[in-house]
């Protein structure tokens, strides 16, 4: 550009050059990547053609020029080219490459150089050994980058990957996990530190403070379908599908002792009490570990069921949990159990939430029987999201510190004010439907819905009630 006019630079007798990539080197030469026409150089202000056989109708896919002024040439189909003192050696598949599409290349902080072929990602050492990250093949890779942590983010045709060089652990967001599209084609990361993903059919994301695991059988999980999660003493104990609790702590797996592994019923909720004791629910009832030894406490003789989904412990110290459909049971002592359900107050004996107010009076969410709140005399009390409305699910509640609950229901998000639900109206234009959790923390009220997860500022909560401007 000169005088604020852009000129074209072209080669001699040419009137196109359809350029992919262009990299600077150590002495501000400008090396630039064509397609189907090899690598040119613009040096003094003169174009030149490389005409070493290696570069010859080449399609140019990535340049990169590391510390020491080797210019690294990733080519479609010919594997990579290093030029170095008017000297160019190849390296192929046949010298270690996982493909001889090499679509992008990095120059990491160690003085390697890190490259992802259209069959994973390959590590270039010093000495010119290549390591291959076999996790990742058969993954096409669009283009990577390395964090300050040590971690490579990767943009493949199947999602976003983070493999962390160290332990050698590979994350993982895909489509199917939340990322609006699979095929990522580009990534950078800003002066903030912010992650920016670019899309081939889903936009441009951001993604701020993006550390996420992914953990699965391959890691040592039991089983990879999960359906409770419970932090506890600096360690996270998961409870899946198979029966089998498992920990993890400094990120390694292992499994918890139980003595019920045969029974292969799904571990619904845990809880560790002030004593020691561990309780976890299952549809095969409630079981305790004290001191080593297990015990299953069976309520069906009690006149409810053993398909336990939820497990509160009150501020007196009993024990409220949540069945299928043996309503709900108050378990005081081995000796004190009270049952709540359709035949005594409930109006619904699928119970899908609890929660305990200020007074101590306990919050009950139902599977198409609305709301029940039992005072602590067992007076009960019945609210209808939705007078005349059936096949309502109160999936879970909160109680709010002015005493208020927020509803997540399948039929959308509601406000308990004690006397009556009011609907809290979200823009149309996000399409949600079916509120399947919520938890607050000090400014906003963070929502898994059938569209994603939403975040909604508290402050903003009372605006969108029926009749607030």
């Amino acid at each position: 550009m000169k005088d604020n006019v852009f000129s074209a630079i072209l080669p001699p007798g040419q009137n196109s050059l359809s350029v992919r990539c262009i990299a600077e080197d150590n002495e501000g030469n400008l090396w630039i990547g064509t397609n189907n026409d090899g690598v040119y150089i613009y040096k003094d202000s003169v174009l030149q053609k490389m005409e070493s056989d290696e570069f010859k109708m080449q399609n140019i896919m990535d340049i990169l020029v590391d510390e020491k002024g080797n210019v690294w040439v990733a080519t479609n189909g010919n594997g990579l080219l290093k030029y170095s003192g008017g000297i160019v050696k190849k390296y192929s598949v046949a010298d270690g490459l996982p493909h001889d599409t090499i679509n992008k290349l990095f120059a990491g902080a160690d003085g390697k150089i890190y490259g992802g072929s259209a069959n994973g990602i390959f590590i270039i050492a010093q000495d010119g050994n290549i390591e291959k990250i076999n996790k990742l093949q058969h993954h096409e890779i669009n283009d990577l980058v390395i964090d300050d942590y040590k971690n490579i983010w990767i943009a493949s045709e199947q999602g976003l990957y983070r493999y962390e060089l160290e332990s050698q652990k590979l994350d993982s967001l895909t489509e199917s996990k939340g990322l609006p599209g699979s095929q990522v084609s580009s990534l950078h990361f800003d002066h903030e530190n912010s992650l920016w993903v670019a899309t081939k059919k889903a936009g441009l994301l951001r993604f701020k403070d993006v550390f996420f695991e992914n953990y699965t059988a391959y890691d040592g999980l039991s089983s990879n379908n999960v359906n409770i999660i419970v932090p506890h003493e600096n360690s996270l104990y998961v409870g899946c599908d198979d029966g089998v609790i498992n920990v993890i702590s400094d990120g390694q797996v292992r499994k918890f002792q139980q003595a019920s592994l045969n029974r292969k019923q799904g571990i619904r909720d845990i809880l560790f009490d002030e004593k020691g004791d561990i309780y976890y629910a299952s549809y095969h009832g409630l079981s305790r570990i004290r001191n080593g030894v297990e015990i299953t406490y069976d309520f069906t003789k009690y006149g409810s069921s053993n398909d336990i989904r939820r497990i509160w412990k009150s501020k007196s110290g009993d024990l409220w949990l949540a069945t299928r459909s043996g309503g709900a049971i108050k378990y005081s002592s081995e000796n004190v159990v009270t049952v709540y359900n359709s035949k005594n107050g409930l109006k619904s004996d699928y119970i899908l939430a609890i929660e305990e107010g200020s007074n101590g009076e306990i919050y009950i969410g139902t599977h198409s029987g609305g709301l029940s709140i039992i005072l602590p005399n067992g007076q009960i009390s019945d609210y209808p999201i939705e007078e005349g409305k059936s096949g309502i699910l109160i999936f879970n509640i909160e109680v709010q510190s002015d005493n208020t609950l927020l509803a997540a229901t399948n039929v959308g998000l509601y406000k308990f004010d004690n006397q009556a639900f009011k609907r809290i109206y979200i823009d149309e234009k996000i399409n949600v439907e079916a509120f399947f959790d919520l938890v607050t923390d000090q400014d906003y009220a963070w929502l898994s819905t059938n569209t994603g997860l939403l975040r909604l500022m508290k402050t903003d909560i009372e605006k969108k009630l029926p009749g607030r401007d």
